[in-house]
């Protein structure tokens, strides 16, 4: 008997009584602190990939074996990404067994897998720790493309913006003050944060700002694309790496991209912030994201004591004289 299209199965697991249709969607409203709006929709794309599998083999969630489960997991190459979605579907498990939704959780033989440390790849950093250095290593930005990427890089190193970040960045969150031009990057992160950038990378976005302002396009973003919406990852992404790889290599930067900027960054303001600034600066959810980026980084952070962070977030603390 022929196999159905997976477009069928995969309306057939989106049907009320397919037994694991809403378990995610259960699962996500619980947790506390709640996930971003972009993990929740990648939980539940994983989730709704293992129901369709399951209904690839004529069961559901309630039904399924350890068999299905390794047949889902199957279609994973990096063992990284195999015990991330096994330790989802297993809290997912956890959770409906709770409810009485079901009996037996199919992740139980797995249990010596799931408690294995996760391997994660040590982030890349630049060399230097200034930003300065950076930009001075960059040849002169010519065109408006040019300057374009430059002013992207700037906010990377001298900001530690995300690529996700960068390329939603709209023109009312940059903002000239008194301290200078100052940086408000909003996302999904519970820390939000406003950033004053340092002149050289200030200079930088100003420079691709005076461009920018004279695109006949009416966009409310700092780098739109050629349409007005949003610049597309990808040419965000290997316009910067261009930019980046004479200056670190073209090894080593396979899966970092402008990871690598922001990690600069990170190393530049643990010298002279505690770990808890260093998160706020960072906009990281959780401390432990950041102490375990530092570590990898091989950075130790100040203590709290004799750390005098300026009011505005985005600056390097002065010190308090000892005469």
């Amino acid at each position: 008997m022929a196999r159905r299209p997976r477009s069928l199965h995969s309306a057939t697991v989106r049907s009320a009584d397919f037994a694991g249709h809403d378990w995610a969607s259960r699962w996500l409203c619980l947790q506390l602190p709640a996930f971003s709006a972009p993990s929740e929709r990648a939980y539940q794309a994983i989730w709704h990939g293992f129901l369709v599998v399951l209904a690839t083999r004529d069961t559901d969630a309630a039904r399924a074996s350890s068999t299905d489960v390794a047949v889902f997991l199957s279609t994973q190459t990096k063992p990284s990404t195999v015990l991330r979605y096994a330790r989802l579907l297993d809290r997912i498990y956890q959770s409906a067994i709770e409810w009485g939704w079901c009996t037996d959780n199919p992740l139980v033989p797995m249990r010596d897998t799931l408690a294995q440390p996760e391997r994660r790849a040590k982030p890349s950093s630049l060399s230097t720790t200034e930003p300065s250095d950076v930009l001075s290593a960059l040849p002169p930005a010519i065109t408006g493309k040019e300057r374009r990427d430059v002013a992207a890089l700037a906010l990377a190193v001298g900001a530690g913006l995300r690529l996700a970040e960068i390329r939603a960045l709209r023109l009312t969150q940059i903002v000239e003050t008194a301290a200078g031009l100052e940086v408000q990057p909003r996302t999904g992160t519970v820390k939000v944060r406003d950033l004053i950038l340092a002149p050289p990378e200030a200079d930088r976005v100003r420079a691709w700002l005076a461009d920018r302002s004279s695109l006949p396009l009416v966009s409310p973003f700092v780098f739109p694309s050629k349409s007005g919406a949003m610049i597309p990852a990808n040419t965000l992404y290997r316009r910067v790496r261009r930019l980046i790889e004479p200056i670190h290599g073209n090894t080593g930067l396979e899966h970092y991209g402008l990871g690598v900027l922001r990690a600069t960054y990170a190393k530049q303001v643990a010298r002279t912030h505690s770990t808890e600034s260093t998160q706020q600066r960072l906009g990281h959810r959780r401390l432990a994201s950041t102490r375990r980026l530092l570590d990898n980084l091989g950075v130790k952070s100040l203590s709290p004591t004799g750390v005098n962070d300026l009011v505005t977030p985005g600056t390097l603390p002065t010190r308090k004289s000892n005469q």
